[in-house]
């Protein structure tokens, strides 16, 4: 009985304030007030993140980061590797990401945690971690299929504003 009390006073309140054309005027710019501030923040944290895109990944199990991104429109699993000079593409994502592997030359010759192997030399239209991009990025293409990780190296990182580890987290800024 309570609750139907409590509806009934809440029902009929609302009515009486609707029914106020003065009151009305008074809700109605109280919401377009509170709508504007609510867009107004959500455009103003959309430009933030375009003019200053960051991306921060967190560590795996083996303390290793990981991350999606993409080139030239596809998507690729990138192991981040701040030791590795160059960004490195299996022969596979090449393939998956346009690259004609009967037009590549494998003259030169990388050294790897897997040992020596040769690649050839490729530019990269664009390579996007998040919303950080970089146009042209010099890749390296392994002649050999027994290369699988895709390597997030220096033609990369070196072109953004900066990177620095935090715990167990990578944040990258551009």
């Amino acid at each position: 009985m309570r609750n139907i009390i409590i509806i009934s006073i809440l029902f009929i309140g609302g009515a009486v304030f609707w029914a106020d054309p003065e009151l009305r005027a008074i809700a109605i710019n109280m919401y377009q007030q509170l709508s504007d501030k609510t867009s107004e923040r959500q455009i103003l944290a959309s430009a933030d993140a375009k003019a200053n895109p960051t991306v921060t990944l967190n560590s795996n199990g083996a303390g290793h980061f990981t991350a999606r991104g993409m080139i030239n429109g596809s998507h690729v699993d990138f192991l981040v590797d701040t030791g590795a000079t160059i960004v490195f593409i299996s022969r596979e994502e090449a393939r998956h990401v346009g690259i004609d592997l009967r037009k590549l030359n494998y003259d030169h010759t990388a050294l790897t945690a897997a040992g020596k192997t040769k690649f050839a030399r490729v530019f990269l239209d664009e390579v996007s971690v998040g919303n950080i991009k970089v146009r042209n990025v010099e890749a390296a293409v392994a002649q050999s299929d027994e290369v699988t990780n895709n390597l997030l190296g220096m033609t990369f990182l070196s072109r953004i504003k900066g990177f620095e580890f935090s715990g167990d987290r990578l944040i990258m800024r551009n």
